[in-house]
């Protein structure tokens, strides 16, 4: 199995803080960088920096804020998981979903992210792997 379902403690152990996310709630697409990840009772909270939107207009990456932050009840709507094969741990919870990449020098070259918009060619196109590869990898993960 590829895909491990992680507590909020496993999330903490692993020290994601630094490393760079991807985050998708309906149309709106962002990245930058997981600046804090708390558990206090039972709301969890990730705390952001160096945002930058995708303007899917001009297909670019343009700034748009320097914090920011997402969170939700533990309780409910919510689940982590890491893909065991890509090291990348998703966290979601009522209709978002951040992607936090395996720790890296390059992430927004070397990680191979989940496509978005389900379709080739998109935003995060252009990884480190081939398309041969990348068919190799979802096969991996049926």
């Amino acid at each position: 199995m590829t895909v491990l379902k992680l507590s909020a403690e496993d999330v903490v152990a692993r020290d994601i803080v630094g490393r760079a996310f991807l985050h998708e709630q309906g149309q709106f697409v962002c990245r930058g960088y997981v600046a804090d990840f708390t558990v206090e009772g039972d709301y969890w909270t990730l705390k952001v920096r160096d945002v930058e939107f995708l303007d899917k207009m001009a297909m670019a990456w343009r700034h748009d804020t320097d914090m920011d932050q997402y969170g939700g009840s533990l309780s409910t709507h919510c689940s982590f998981e890491e893909d065991t094969i890509d090291g990348i741990i998703s966290l979601s919870g009522y209709g978002m979903v951040v992607h936090v990449a395996p720790a890296c020098d390059n992430p927004w070259g070397e990680v191979d992210w989940p496509e978005l918009d389900g379709y080739e060619g998109g935003p995060m196109e252009g990884g480190p792997l081939s398309k041969r590869e990348k068919k190799k990898r979802r096969k991996q993960r049926r």
